[in-house]
């Protein structure tokens, strides 16, 4: 480690030429005595400012839970050096202190020193975190040498999970008309020769199932349609959640995506105890995300899945214009003709977006079901004396109403205030369009 000088360490070395100087002209033993104490406390300092040796270890909980509150518990020992040391442990952004400090100045005299520190923490929001170095400040006794600053390894990753709601089967009742044995070899089964219904063509589609008579009988200007017969498996659901602007409205803690994505644990974990096919389509794709589909599948496995990827979900900047619809979703909603489930904020800046995102899905699902998540109870607490907020959601729900009349021959509209109405209850409403 470097060792630079300071002005203090110069002011002492000055003091000791003067009085040098003083004792030459002088002869005299007192003025000897002051040179010599003087040089002989810069030359001590000097001699033990060594390099620190420094170890850190902190013990930090893998797997919390949003809501979690834990205790972080440090260990410092610090070899050699003479000072005072600031150092700035662990802390994640989305977590709040509750009990103690993270940054802890402690000193160091002559000898080796431990310190055994703690600090209590909670978990604010889902998500993955890393701290990869703990950073510290060495200022030596007295200031006499200038001060450091020092990086020690400390990998920690910490995974909060979704601290969801789990439903009861013997609470819900589950039935679907188009849920068959459950004994199926398939994930999805082969289709039936039961008609289902005639729908528009795809991509894809084999070419025996389209309807000529109806295709030469459509009003639509000469348009192919097919068949569509049952499936001899499992019923699918398909969470579509959207992850743009509209849903980080309110905090970064506290705001639709992260209420959409509890709900949807919530209600995957009861639809997969039901022993259906679930999956996930996030519309709007996440960078360093290879794939935004979950296909569709059955038991706690898949649960897990599900939970990985929603973990990794971040809010994006919407871009007007696009509610891009990725080749694997298409392909697995051509598949397995799902229920969709679309989470997301109604505004009228995705509005024509979302009419014509609708328009192309509603060919490959069985229903179609938009959860509008209300931010109206995060105003409010955000800002409970700020009277505009009766009057914004008063205008609000107005536009909303004009709103669900645009959109409403697509797909059937659940609008949702998480502050207002629970999880168990919003999703026992939500049961009611399997069946």
């Amino acid at each position: 480690m470097e060792k630079t000088w300071t002005k203090s360490l110069l002011g002492f070395l000055a003091i000791a030429s003067s009085f040098a100087v003083l004792a030459f002209l002088s002869g005299t033993l007192l003025a000897a005595l002051l040179v010599i104490f003087p040089l002989l406390y810069v030359g001590i300092m000097y001699v033990l400012d060594e390099e620190s040796s420094i170890h850190v270890s902190v013990e930090f909980p893998p797997k919390l839970k949003v809501g979690d509150e834990f205790e972080v518990m440090a260990s410092i020992s610090i070899n050699r050096g003479a000072g005072i040391f600031l150092f700035e442990l662990p802390f994640f952004d989305f977590f709040k202190l509750t009990d103690g400090s993270n940054v802890r100045v402690v000193f160091k005299g002559l000898r080796h020193r431990n310190y055994d520190l703690t600090y209590k923490m909670k978990a604010l929001r889902r998500g993955s975190f890393d701290w990869k170095e703990v950073r510290y400040t060495y200022n030596p006794t007295m200031g006499i040498l200038n001060s450091k600053e020092g990086k020690i390894p400390c990998a920690i990753k910490v995974e909060v999970l979704p601290n969801i709601e789990i439903l009861r089967k013997k609470g819900l009742r589950i039935r679907s008309t188009r849920l068959n044995p459950r004994n199926a070899r398939s994930r999805i089964g082969p289709a039936s020769t039961d008609f289902d219904s005639i729908r528009a063509y795809t991509p894809g589609d084999p070419y025996r199932i389209i309807n000529w008579k109806a295709s030469a009988r459509s009003a639509s200007g000469g348009s192919i349609l097919v068949n569509q017969y049952e499936r001899e498996g499992l019923h699918s659901t398909i969470f579509a959640i959207d992850n743009s602007s509209p849903m980080r409205q309110g905090t970064k803690e506290e705001n639709p995506l992260e209420s959409g994505i509890n709900m949807i644990l919530s209600f995957s974990n009861l639809l997969l105890n039901y022993q259906y096919n679930v999956g996930i389509w996030v519309m709007q794709k996440n960078r360093g995300i290879k794939r935004d589909v979950v296909v569709p599948g059955s038991g706690m496995e898949q649960y897990l899945r599900i939970r990985r990827r929603v973990m990794l979900v971040e809010a994006v900047k919407f871009i007007p214009g696009t509610y891009p619809i990725s080749r694997e979703f298409a392909s697995v909603a051509r598949e397995t003709v799902p229920s969709i489930f679309l989470v997301t904020s109604l505004v009228e800046n995705n509005l024509a977006q979302l009419k014509a995102m609708l328009k192309i899905v509603r060919s490959v699902s069985s229903k179609i079901v938009l959860v509008d998540i209300l931010p109206y109870s995060i105003f409010e607490r955000i800002s409970p004396y700020d009277i505009s907020s009766i009057y914004t959601e008063a205008f609000s729900k107005k536009a909303k109403r004009n709103m669900y009349r645009e959109i409403s021959g697509l797909a059937e509209i659940v609008p949702w205030d998480p502050g207002r109405t629970s999880y168990g209850r919003i999703i026992s409403r939500l049961t009611a369009s399997l069946r």
